[in-house]
């Protein structure tokens, strides 16, 4: 049987790779977008690996386009699901527009729980299949400017760890995932105005590649792991200093790093 992962956000970065690695293994893909670019992909990637590529080009920032991506998917059958869809946002809080907001959160939460809930029954009845959900160092950082975003992503990590949870209560095979990338190669940094020429190695500070993120939580996923932290040094020293430190402490050193 021929098998498909669906896959959000797949026009560029971390889940271009996923594609990319996921028609290497044969499977067919439906992969979505908001650019027009997705349809150049999905001809890039049929031509490479002769796979089936199914690219839906929609803007997700209300309920009802979740509702018209579900109808859209309706009768495929799924094995992976890969939640990647998202973006961030410049400026405190106080700063943007509510709806800027809840568009976020649609995109972030309210579509992964949805692509979720619609795809899981089959997951179950097979007792196979892959979900995973990416996630963000941020979820473990707080950080001014990050309210929303920060928090979309912590939730995505808390889900997912009860998700695995769950699946493990059931006893069920399906495999689930969060990643949670550091610094990586991505045009979603130069979207929050840090151009390719600051993407730079620095000290401890290290910048991956989507391919790199992609191999690394592969590796997790045949350990068994709930959690992928793929930024390497750097990002596993900053959740530790998250953790020991004093709040107070961490917050003013936070405070000045981003002043």
């Amino acid at each position: 049987m021929q098998r498909t992962a669906l896959i959000t956000g797949a026009t560029s970065g971390i889940c271009l790779a996923y594609a990319k690695y996921f028609a290497s293994l044969h499977y067919d893909l439906v992969i979505t977008g908001t650019r027009n670019e997705l349809n150049n992909v999905s001809q890039e990637i049929h031509r490479e690996y002769a796979v089936t590529v199914f690219p839906i080009v929609k803007k997700i920032e209300s309920l009802g386009d979740i509702e018209d991506l579900i109808k859209t998917i309706s009768g495929k059958d799924i094995q992976v699901l890969v939640n990647n869809a998202g973006y961030g946002l410049k400026g405190l809080f106080f700063e943007r527009p509510l709806n800027d907001y809840l568009e976020m959160i649609n995109l972030h939460i309210i579509l992964s729980l949805r692509l979720i809930k619609h795809i899981f029954p089959t997951m179950e009845k097979n007792n196979e299949g892959l979900i995973i959900n990416v996630s963000s160092d941020a979820a473990y950082l707080p950080i001014p400017g990050n309210a929303v975003y920060s928090g979309t992503k912590a939730f995505i990590k808390q889900f997912t760890e009860c998700l695995y949870l769950d699946i493990r209560k059931k006893n069920l095979k399906i495999k689930t995932i969060v990643v949670c990338p550091g610094l990586t190669r991505t045009n979603f940094h130069e979207k929050i105005h840090i151009p390719k020429e600051k993407q730079q190695n620095k000290g401890i500070i290290r910048w991956s590649t989507p391919e790199n993120v992609v191999k690394k939580s592969m590796k997790d996923i045949e350990k068994g792991r709930a959690i992928s932290i793929t930024g390497g040094f750097s990002t596993s020293l900053q959740i530790f200093l998250y953790r020991i430190l004093p709040k107070r402490v961490f917050y003013n050193i936070v405070l000045k790093m981003f002043d």
